[in-house]
């Protein structure tokens, strides 16, 4: 029987033993794994600005100067990398004061205070002028070189007769001006493109040098700012005035960007998607539009 008890008093004791390992192990385990989650919302929500952005945002935001600030994110769209090239060439020909703002090297908390002191409702990019913590103006989305110009003319950054130099020769027209050009008996040369197109941006400074060297006049006409009305009747029409492409009207396709060459209210020419200045000089050449 004394046998028996001693080795049952074994197995408890074995097995309170066991069950001391078993509950450590748990509690290392919980302790471990209450870090871990720890570290993880650390770095979600408490992610450190790794240039020391927000110190720059309010060295600037307090500034007694006009400054542009451009917000934007760089892992979403390309739109805001095309403004900020826009901004870097304008500061090396104005002084212009800005600060970008990549809302990916941001987190939570300091995409939501400067949204907040600045005004941004959500739209990427945005370009806001402040002036000692006042917002000046703000331009919500995107906007090409010549309507950014104008934009910070109007905000007082620029003066009046500032201008976006790598297209400083070509002439931006609207619908009523394209118009126009059809209703004239001369030639026209009209660029058509969009906003945010990256080869309608890539050949205006082609197209503006070649204006300049061989004194054409080259016209860009943007389709982002049509009216509905406006933007059916320029594509309906467009067959009509001798545009042959078949895709427009068994697809709605369209190239952009496209030259037309108008002359005496018709195209008689057209050259689609962004070529390079060799080409583009070449087909004028064909034209006899330049010797």
């Amino acid at each position: 029987m004394s046998k028996n008890k001693d080795v049952n008093k074994q197995n408890v004791k074995a097995s309170q033993k066991n069950t001391d390992k078993k509950k450590k192990i748990s509690i290392f385990i919980g302790i471990g794994l209450f870090i871990i989650l720890l570290l993880s919302l650390l770095l979600i929500f408490g992610k450190k600005s790794d240039n020391g952005i927000m110190n720059e945002f309010y060295k600037n935001y307090e500034s007694s100067k006009n400054i542009v600030f451009l917000y934007y994110d760089s892992k979403e769209e390309t739109d805001g990398a095309f403004e900020l090239d826009y901004l870097i060439q304008l500061s090396k020909d104005y002084n212009l004061d800005y600060l970008s703002l990549d809302k990916s090297l941001l987190n939570a908390k300091e995409e939501k205070k400067i949204e907040k002191l600045l005004g941004i409702d959500g739209d990427n990019p945005t370009t806001v002028v402040v002036n000692n913590k006042k917002i000046m103006a703000v331009q919500s989305g995107f906007i090409e070189s010549n309507k950014l110009v104008a934009f910070l003319i109007k905000a007082k950054v620029l003066n009046d007769d500032a201008v976006y130099k790598p297209t400083d020769n070509l002439i931006f027209i609207d619908y009523n001006q394209y118009l126009k050009y059809l209703d004239d008996e001369k030639q026209h040369l009209v660029i058509v493109g969009q906003a945010g197109c990256e080869y309608c941006i890539a050949v205006k400074p082609i197209l503006n040098n070649i204006s300049k060297a061989y004194k054409l006049t080259i016209s860009y006409l943007d389709v982002t700012d049509f009216k509905r009305d406006d933007y059916n009747s320029f594509f309906d029409d467009l067959p009509k005035l001798g545009y042959d492409d078949e895709r427009l009207t068994s697809s709605n396709l369209f190239n952009m960007p496209t030259l037309l060459v108008i002359d005496k209210g018709q195209i008689t020419s057209y050259l689609q998607s962004a070529k390079s200045l060799e080409e583009y000089v070449s087909y004028f050449k064909e034209l006899n539009i330049i010797k």
